[in-house]
């Protein structure tokens, strides 16, 4: 849709052959070890641009948000990364089916370790939210 809007264009000359699962958009990630301060600072601007202080000031964030395509941040969990969890896990499922190298019972196995894994990520997705 971006591209649509930014280079019309380009645009015309894609054909989509296949659609992916939605795919979180620019996410803000930090380490885990990161001072909790900071954190808080960083949490705190990015839930606040374009939602709080003057109508100006909003107005001017909403403004340049929406210049770059973007809208006021939401608050968000790893639980967005669910889909490509998936799309990595039938890859690798795809790859061990296709390798004619391995054993049929380690095959056997693997393909039913990546499975439960595939499975527990759509028991995640079902039970949390994907914020």
């Amino acid at each position: 849709e971006r591209l649509k809007k930014t280079a019309p264009e380009a645009y015309g000359k894609i054909r989509i052959i296949w659609t992916s699962p939605l795919i979180p958009s620019d996410p803000i990630v930090w380490r885990r070890d990161l001072d909790a301060d900071v954190k808080a600072k960083v949490y705190t601007f990015m839930m606040t641009y374009g939602r709080n202080g003057s109508v100006e000031d909003v107005a001017a964030a909403r403004k340049m948000l929406k210049d770059m395509t973007w809208s006021p941040f939401i608050p968000s969990s790893n639980g967005q990364l669910y889909p490509i969890r998936l799309l990595e896990l039938a890859k690798e499922m795809l790859k061990v089916e296709g390798d004619e190298k391995i054993p049929a019972e380690e095959k056997k196995t693997r393909l039913a370790d990546l499975q439960g894994k595939i499975d527990a990520v759509n028991k995640a997705s079902e039970e949390l939210p994907r914020l």
